[in-house]
């Protein structure tokens, strides 16, 4: 969230002016490429050297709000907005084609003749960014991108969310997708990456502290209730002297199989595994969670011929008990 405020996140829906240049409404990159020259897609919007403009928002440690007009920085009105900063005619004709010209109750908006319109109305503040996070960052059209995207993300979510230990083609998870957001390319270093990882670090270490880290892949089928009455609860073990009342609860009967929603081939051959919310088959239950898919839906068969499901439990296979066909 850098762009959005930098040393006062979160506090500016505007590009600031960090550099504190004259000429920032421009461009702020290091190459020097304007901003207005990013124009060479189809869909660019057409840059208007008399648009005027003044950011609606700036943070505190600026010189003060991006200005554009024919006679201050004529044609440099493409400066970042949103909550990841969308930037150049390439970037708003994009967006606008493809998510507020298909909105109806944002139809009346035109970011091609008016960009500022991102930060004018909170309902558009995060679409740019989550566009742009979809289509760019996760590398939607882009097999290179995508691929340095989904490794470091594995990586990232294997070691529970070590950031060292996500590294690909040079650069951790938040350093490469601060890149493309910042720069466009995942190897390029972002401008005060060390204060990114800082907020970036500092947001995972939340999140963990409320137990993302340690969130198992299993877990109950949310469409079944402890109060099922079509599952038989075991009787508790009576209280004897051996046994107390602080004895932890018999576990649950595992649940029967398939799972509900299962999609693939029924029943599985020796030691596969399925995906049942997507229909993904694999080798192994980690092929599951690898695909931030749900291990409840994995079942394999082990070598005495009972299938295994949901992580617990076996049951003998019953191919009556399911309506897939066998080369679904």
């Amino acid at each position: 969230m850098w762009e959005s405020g930098g040393d006062a996140p979160w506090s500016a829906c505007d590009e600031n002016n960090y550099r504190r240049w004259a000429t920032a409404p421009c461009t702020q990159r290091s190459d020097g490429i304007l901003y207005a020259g990013l124009n060479d897609r189809p869909w660019a919007c057409e840059v208007d050297m008399k648009m005027e403009m003044t950011a609606e928002t700036f943070a505190s440690w600026t010189p003060g709000p991006m200005k554009c007009s024919a006679s201050e920085n004529p044609g440099c009105c493409w400066w970042g907005r949103g909550a990841i900063q969308t930037t150049g005619p390439n970037n708003y004709g994009n967006l606008q084609k493809n998510v507020f010209s298909q909105l109806d109750e944002l139809k009346h908006i035109n970011l091609c003749t008016n960009p500022e319109a991102i930060c004018q109305n909170d309902s558009t503040k995060w679409l740019g960014a989550i566009f742009y996070w979809a289509h760019d960052v996760q590398g939607y059209e882009h097999a290179s991108t995508k691929d340095n995207f989904h490794k470091s993300l594995d990586k990232f979510v294997a070691s529970s969310f070590n950031r060292q230990a996500s590294s690909v083609a040079g650069s951790d998870f938040a350093t490469g997708t601060g890149g493309m957001v910042n720069n466009g390319s995942w190897s390029s270093t972002p401008h005060a990456n060390d204060k990114r990882l800082k907020n970036f670090d500092w947001i995972i270490d939340i999140l963990k502290e409320g137990g993302m880290e340690s969130c198992s892949a299993g877990g109950n089928d949310p469409s079944e209730s402890e109060t099922d009455t079509k599952t038989p609860t075991p009787t508790p073990k009576p209280v004897t002297s051996e046994s107390s009342e602080t004895d932890p609860e018999p576990p649950k009967p595992p649940k029967k199989c398939p799972p509900e929603g299962w999609k693939c081939a029924w029943p599985p051959k020796t030691n596969d595994h399925c995906c049942s919310k997507w229909g993904w088959p694999g080798k192994t239950q980690d092929y599951c969670k690898d695909h931030d898919a749900v291990a409840e839906g994995c079942c394999t068969k082990d070598s005495s011929g009972n299938l295994n499901c949901n992580g617990g439990g076996s049951d003998p296979i019953d191919s009556s008990s399911s309506e897939i066909d066998d080369d679904a």
